[in-house]
Parts: C-alpha cells; structure tokens; sequence
C-alpha cells in the first residue's frame, strides 16, 4: 500500500510494507474529500502502527468502516421530514399530517437515493394496474399542455386486508409530481400509485410539459 499525503511524503515505511505491493496514491485532497478512502487509510496506519498483520488490518478497517456507516446513519440520516413551504402551509399541513412529527428511518442498509432506487427497481416488480391511464390534456394560458394521466382503478380490487376502503364518491385523490424528466410510465411512479390504490386512493400523475409523450409547444 503506498499513500501520498501531499504528493510528496512516503508513507511506505511507517506502514512497514515491502516492495511489489499494490500502490493506492491519494492526494491530500482527496484523503479528506472521500470519508471512505480516509477511515481506511487512517486505519490501515493505526493498524500497522501497533503491529497488526494484514488479516488484522482488513478486519480492523472493515469494522471502523462499519461503524462509521451507521453512525452516519444514526447522526445524519435519520431525522424527522422537513416540509418547504410557506408558513401557513406548513401549519396546514403539520396539523393534519402527524406523522411528520416523528423520525424518518430509511432503510438502514440501502439509505443513499440512488442505490435505493436501483435496488428497488431490481427487487420489486411494479404490477400492470399501475399503468391503467386515462389521459387528460390540459391546455395552458400560454399555449402549452400538460398531460394529466389518470388511474381509476376500483380499490376493492387491490385493497390491502386491513384497510378500510370509502365508496367510489368518497375517494381521495392522489397527486403524483414525477422528476422534471419523469412521466407517468417511471418505475418509481407506477409503485406509489400501485400502493395508493391499495390503500383506497385515486391517482392522477402530472406530467410535466413535453414528456410522457405530449409535445412540446411553448
């Protein structure tokens, strides 16, 4: 293991490693800049440093990574949700929605959006009622249009056991706003409608001007 500090110091020595070993050089910015490559870095020097053997050191560094993982979790990731918006609406909606009263818990071993989204994309198939639309153009002020898509589906069909479901006049609707590049057809948008309708809601996903197959005029 060979570790470049400032581009110039050699480390080699006080990690007491021979020659012909693999070389990892990491500039002085970016041992701070990358919080993984710095725990295994200070760990492989700590390690050494009292005498561990490699076998040690690789156990040693995998823990400390461990444990700075969930602590993270535990410091920066789990929170209550934050709502922006204006005052007045946040008083609206904190009154009536008291779930955000309490801790956020995202799932501990997949908690950065990206891998969650890939993984749940690979584990979970979102099922074909999702996609049941009946599309609504709106027509804008200023030329443009959007596409309102529509999801009718009767909840009696899809209903989760415990739920209680209202009649079809009593129904909620669901508004789903998808990225800026997003449409109705997105994994991620299929599998929350698919979960609101099991929960007695209606859905209706909000495409943004030019996707989900509306053409672009303004």
């Amino acid at each position: 293991l060979h570790v470049i500090c400032d581009g110039r110091k050699n480390v080699l020595e006080l990690l007491g490693l021979g020659q012909g070993t693999m070389a990892l050089q990491v500039t002085k910015n970016s041992l701070f800049s990358n919080p993984t490559t710095s725990v295994l870095v200070v760990s492989a020097v700590v390690s050494r440093a009292i005498g561990l053997e490699w076998a040690s050191t690789l156990c040693f560094g995998s823990l400390t990574c461990f444990c700075c993982y969930v602590g993270t979790y535990l410091v920066r990731v789990v929170a209550k949700p934050r709502v922006v918006c204006n005052e007045k609406m946040q008083t609206f909606v904190k009154e009536r929605l008291t779930v955000l009263k309490e801790d956020f818990w995202p799932t501990w071993w997949c908690y950065p959006s990206f891998p969650m989204t890939v993984m749940r994309a690979a584990m979970q198939r979102v099922p074909d009622r999702a996609y049941h639309y009946e599309r609504e153009i709106l027509r804008l002020h200023d030329g443009g249009q959007v596409a309102l898509d529509w999801n009718h589906t009767a909840a009696d069909e899809t209903a989760l056991p415990t739920v209680e479901l209202p009649s079809d006049s009593e129904r909620s609707i669901t508004v789903v706003l998808p990225g800026i590049t997003g449409n109705s057809k997105e994994n991620y948008v299929g599998t929350f409608i698919s979960t609101a309708i099991s929960l007695g809601y209606r859905t209706v996903v909000f495409n943004n001007r030019g996707q989900g197959g509306v053409k672009l005029l303004t």
